[in-house]
């Protein structure tokens, strides 16, 4: 920026010589207001860095689904979209992470407030994410409508719609308790957890005494029957637990409780009462 004058400019009371000078880069220039003799200085910032964005994670192929964050080098606005489009200041703006769990082109800039436009970056995450595939938030969604559906009806469901897709109550066991070990150990957004296909018990068999399980206690028995469905392809007829056999029905029962308690609280449950099937609703 060089020197600008604008003079003769006129008031209500007077003449103004209106004088700003600066450098043409970023920094501080100085404007001279003069009326009728009497001069003001005063610095004005002048900005024309432009912005930069990143994105984390950068593009490429992923096996699970992906939360994008996107950070600009100064305070800036960014916009973007997710249809391959070049983004405007219509686009969408980026308020919070973004996440991507099908292959999708994502394209972003940024604009500061000084009105400087950064170029448009464009990211390509392509997801080869098996079919049998969900987050656990999806397996927590449906541990409630499992939940409601057993305490109304007083028996299994044979499916339940986990996402988009539909699983048997079997591979609805697998997911449940290995999304149980996973919020507890690793409750990262959008961390993928993967079912078979398993075989029924021949049969339902509770053999336990009425009382509470503690986190540890149900995270134990959550794994070892995940394990056993791993080993076997099939649910087991019963898990053991320190109160005594817990039956396949009311392992299904059990952490559709534990995440449908999680669904609603945030947390695991330090606790769960277990009793027999027949005892069905346990509150």
């Amino acid at each position: 920026m060089g020197t600008v004058n604008i003079t003769n400019t006129t008031l209500s009371k007077g003449k103004a010589n209106f004088t700003i000078t600066g450098g043409n880069t970023s920094g501080t220039a100085n404007a001279t207001v003069t009326v009728n003799g009497y001069s003001i200085n005063t610095p004005i910032t002048v900005d024309n860095i432009i912005p930069t964005v990143t994105s984390t994670p950068s593009g490429g192929s992923y096996t699970q689904a992906q939360t994008v964050t996107l950070t600009a080098s100064k305070s800036s606005t960014i916009y973007y979209t997710t249809d391959g489009s070049d983004p405007t200041i219509n686009s969408a703006i980026y308020t919070s992470p973004i996440t991507i769990s099908s292959t999708t082109t994502l394209k972003y800039m940024a604009i500061d407030a000084a009105g400087n436009q950064s170029p448009i970056y464009t990211e390509t995450y392509t997801m080869n994410i098996s079919p049998n595939s969900y987050t656990w938030e999806q397996v927590v969604d449906a541990a409630t409508r499992v939940k409601n559906y057993i305490e109304t009806n007083k028996a299994l469901s044979t499916t339940v719609t986990i996402g988009s897709s539909t699983v048997t109550i079997n591979q609805f066991l697998y997911l449940a308790t290995r999304a149980t070990v996973l919020i507890f150990t690793d409750p990262l957004p959008n961390t993928l957890v993967t079912t078979g296909t398993y075989s029924s018990p021949s049969s339902s068999l509770d053999d336990l005494t009425s009382g509470k399980l503690s986190s540890s206690n149900y995270l134990d028995l959550a794994q070892r029957t995940a394990d056993f469905m791993d080993n076997n392809n099939r649910a087991p007829t019963y898990g053991s637990s320190n109160l005594g056999k817990v039956g396949y029905n009311s392992l299904v029962y059990l952490y559709s409780r534990i995440l449908a308690y999680y669904n609603t609280n945030g947390v695991l449950p330090p606790t769960v009462t277990v009793k027999a099937w027949s005892n069905i609703p346990i509150t």
